[in-house]
């Protein structure tokens, strides 16, 4: 997981972080994750967060869909979340359409 902060109650936190293993074992390793990036929020504060996943979903997207619905549903509901009143989350479900899937 990448990140770029100052200090404690920073305005804007970006995070990258490719998470296609953790749809490998959802129930340890996305437990794992998310517990260390609410540490970081609970850390810095920010005003305003982005998070990019890269991978999500994993290699067999269309078989971690359910994992990937639970990991978001998780994330928005969060403790670490209840101090936002806005959130945008774009996914490419289209997995079908391997010309355009990304």
């Amino acid at each position: 997981m990448a990140m770029k902060a100052a200090a404690a109650n920073t305005g804007i936190l970006l995070v990258t972080a490719n998470v296609g293993s953790l749809f490998d074992d959802p129930e340890n390793l996305q437990k794992n994750w998310l517990r260390e990036f609410y540490q970081v929020v609970h850390t810095h504060k920010p005003h305003f967060m982005a998070l990019h996943c890269q991978e999500f979903g994993g290699k067999n997207y269309e078989a971690s869909m359910s994992h990937v619905d639970k990991f978001v549903k998780e994330l928005l509901s969060s403790d670490a979340m209840k101090d936002y009143n806005r959130a945008r989350v774009y996914l490419d479900e289209n997995f079908k359409s391997q010309e355009h899937f990304t």
